[in-house]
């Protein structure tokens, strides 16, 4: 199915970060598509309520994909259609994750030793649903079996859309360097698009990246952690539009505790507070006296002074 949307500057899907309290942030700075947390195909499919709500969708937020993980082709074909009806513009479904508690059940990763049963999968979801489906996943399982090549050759010829690819094995996680020319050799392969993925940090690295291996677009994870502005500026680069600038420190004030108020209105309290406690560390990661602003910062279970720490915090830094 031909795609509707740009896709050459991708959020990645990252379980328990990209909800909609850090999607809405993203959506500010970029008109990029972006993907949900990944959700459990059986989750949905046994009707599970915590699961089903995590395809909640936003106005704002498209283009948007909802990625899925499992191995039942039933199932994952079942969450395909709430997915679609939730209002996504796009399936996408997780064959790269490492997290063993997800690939001892076969899922994730674990899907790239069965080519076959991937395919199936691809194949499910194509039928079920009227929307372009998409696949992510690595270089290969492990050192000896790189087959990201022969993969992605089933998945288009099941029915996807679109590819991602992280050059990484399975085995590496996020180790080590992520090997493009895998997914250069991929995107020569097929004739559907290739999304490159891995090491994918600035407007300079999306660039070289593109260069190198000829792909359609660029995802970008765990670079956006604690700088959601990132989006905006790779998105601009791809496009050869002029780059926005870093925001100032005192910008960056404003974000983090609009970050903080957001997630408050979301999950409420004091779950709200507790899981924002990744993102603040991700947000103050290199600036002066961050270390024992972390360590001060976990121990506080009151929002109000959660939030004049942060201010405390940035005022400093101006300093």
């Amino acid at each position: 199915m031909k795609l509707q949307f740009d896709i050459k500057a991708c959020l990645a899907p990252l379980a328990e970060i990209t909800d909609i309290p850090f999607r809405s942030l993203v959506r500010e700075f970029s008109s990029c598509l972006m993907f949900t947390e990944m959700i459990s195909a059986a989750g949905a499919f046994q009707n599970n309520q915590k699961t089903v709500g995590m395809m909640k969708l936003a106005p704002y937020e498209h283009p948007i994909g909802v990625q899925l993980f499992g191995h039942n082709p039933e199932q994952l074909a079942a969450a395909a259609k709430m997915a679609a009806d939730s209002g996504a513009d796009m399936i996408d479904i997780n064959m790269g994750c490492p997290v063993k508690k997800i690939i001892s059940d076969g899922n994730g990763s674990a899907l790239m030793k069965d080519e076959a049963l991937a395919g199936r999968i691809v194949e499910a979801v194509a039928k079920a649903v009227s929307l372009p489906v998409s696949a992510k996943f690595r270089k290969g399982f492990s050192a000896d079996s790189i087959n990201a090549v022969s993969f992605a050759k089933t998945l288009e010829s099941a029915g996807a859309s679109l590819v991602t690819v992280h050059g990484r094995t399975r085995a590496e996680f996020y180790s080590g360097t992520a090997d493009w020319d895998i997914i250069a050799k991929v995107k020569e392969a097929v004739k559907i698009p290739v999304i490159a993925n891995g090491d994918i940090t600035s407007p300079e690295t999306a660039l070289k990246c593109l260069k190198q291996t000829k792909a359609d677009g660029v995802m970008i994870g765990r670079a956006s952690l604690g700088h959601p502005w990132v989006m905006g500026q790779i998105a601009a680069a791809v496009h050869n539009e002029p780059i926005p600038a870093t925001p100032t420190i005192a910008e960056q004030k404003q974000i983090v505790i609009k970050h903080l108020n957001a997630m408050l209105d979301f999950y409420g309290e004091p779950s709200g507070l507790f899981q924002f406690r990744k993102h603040l560390c991700w947000y103050v990661t290199g600036k002066k006296g961050a270390s024992k602003f972390r360590e001060a910062i976990n121990h506080i279970q009151d929002k109000n002074i959660v939030l004049e720490s942060i201010a405390k915090f940035y005022d400093e830094q101006e300093s």
